[in-house]
Formats: C-alpha cells, sequence, structure tokens
C-alpha cells in the first residue's frame, strides 16, 4: 500500500513538473513564425492586368505583413512582364518587388504603399 501511494505520488509531481514547464499559449503566440527576410526571399515576380485589390493581397501574402490602411486599394490594374534570364524567369527580392510596386502605384494612381514596422499602409500623394 505505501508502495502504491509513492508511486502514486511520484506520477502527480512528474505530470507537475510536465505542465510547468509546458510553454503558455500566449507565449507561443508572441513568439509567432520567423520574420521574412526582405532582402533574402527571391520571387519569379509577374502580374498581368491584376486589380490593386489582388497585387496588395499577394504582396501581404509574401511579405507576411498585414495591410492595414484607411485608404482603400485605387481603381485601375498593375502589369508588370518578367523577363526571362538564361530561359528562366528573373527572381527579385521583397524589396525589389515593394519598389516596383511604388513605382507603377505612384505615377498611375498617386499612392504610395509604405512599409512600416509591423504592417503595410496605402497613402495618397497628395
Amino acid at each position: 500500500m505505501i508502495l502504491i501511494g509513492r508511486i502514486c505520488a511520484g506520477l502527480l509531481l512528474l505530470a507537475g513538473s510536465v505542465i510547468v514547464t509546458m510553454p503558455s499559449s500566449a507565449t507561443a503566440q508572441k513568439a509567432g513564425p520567423r520574420p521574412v527576410k526582405w532582402d533574402e526571399k527571391k520571387i519569379a515576380f509577374e502580374m498581368r492586368d491584376q486589380p490593386w485589390s489582388k497585387v496588395f493581397e499577394w504582396f501581404v501574402d509574401q511579405s507576411d505583413m498585414p495591410f492595414v490602411s484607411k485608404v482603400p486599394p485605387p481603381p485601375g490594374t498593375f502589369t508588370f512582364i518578367n523577363p526571362n534570364v538564361d530561359g528562366k524567369p528573373r527572381q527579385y527580392t521583397l524589396t525589389e518587388i515593394h519598389v516596383i510596386i511604388n513605382e507603377v502605384l505612384i505615377e498611375q494612381t498617386k499612392h504610395v504603399l509604405v512599409r512600416r514596422e509591423k504592417v503595410l499602409t496605402l497613402l495618397p500623394l497628395k
């Protein structure tokens, strides 16, 4: 009987130590995924006649940054035809894609897509 009591007590101590060492869900959520490295991740980028809302959705997915803006995506479409290099589509970093998108966005719509610390936002150039 004493042996069974000691075994039960040992199992309870073991279970308690496992629970204490498990990370809480809040701690696990704070860690989150590793941030995307804008100058290392390369993508074969091309879009033809895509509405700006689709361009932003695609870029949000690639950059792993949310789009937050009081300004809605502008009307019109975006086209970027990627050249081939050695028979393969050229690859661009996220930073390069951001610059390409902004060059067209500024020229066509007088808006700029701003990369802040944790979000992407659209601002008018007025």
